[in-house]
């Protein structure tokens, strides 16, 4: 089955509420020309709109102009004051979700530091902790503090003195 070009697919489906004009004619004729086994199905299209054209528009209910009117008066009285109050919670939802989710990825973030903060606390205990212990554990004895005085006699000029380490730490 060949295909239709777009701009009759269009016709095919305005045919159903208005009559095609003299140049849309023209042109289906043309391509029907190239195409006559479509012929029939577009006779029988054209004759189906005609005959839609053709009925008569069906009545209105009643009493349907004084129930519209009714709505359309009906939401001015009562409504305005509801409408407002809706537009601003419409207008001030979506900048509160932002905050409210700003404030708890702070709350987030501030846990997670201060928990962070607390666990190198305790570990820095437990090194202090330990290395207490290591030195508790190393036996002092006074021999240790015999030999100092003939260290202290040792000729200061056999020992470079670091003038800049003895500035620093003064």
């Amino acid at each position: 089955m060949n295909s239709m070009p777009g701009h009759l697919e269009a016709l095919r489906d305005d045919s159903l509420r208005r009559a095609p004009s003299a140049e849309e004619i023209r042109r289906l004729e043309s391509w029907l020309a190239g195409h006559p086994e479509q012929r029939a199905q577009w006779e029988s299209d054209l004759q189906v709109g005609q005959w839609l054209r053709e009925l008569p528009d069906p009545p209105v209910s009643p009493g349907f102009v004084p129930k519209i009117m009714a709505a359309l008066d009906r939401p001015s009285a009562a409504g305005s004051r509801r409408l407002d109050l809706l537009s601003f919670w419409r207008l001030w939802l979506p900048p509160l979700r932002w905050a409210a989710a700003s404030a708890a990825a702070a709350i987030l973030l501030a846990s997670a530091a201060f928990i962070g903060y607390r666990h190198h606390q305790s570990q820095t205990r437990v090194e202090i902790a330990r290395s207490v212990a290591q030195i508790s554990d190393f036996p002092l004895s006074l021999d240790l503090l015999s030999d100092f005085d003939v260290i202290r006699r040792l000729d200061p000029a056999a020992v470079p003195v670091d003038e800049e380490l003895l500035a620093a730490l003064q």
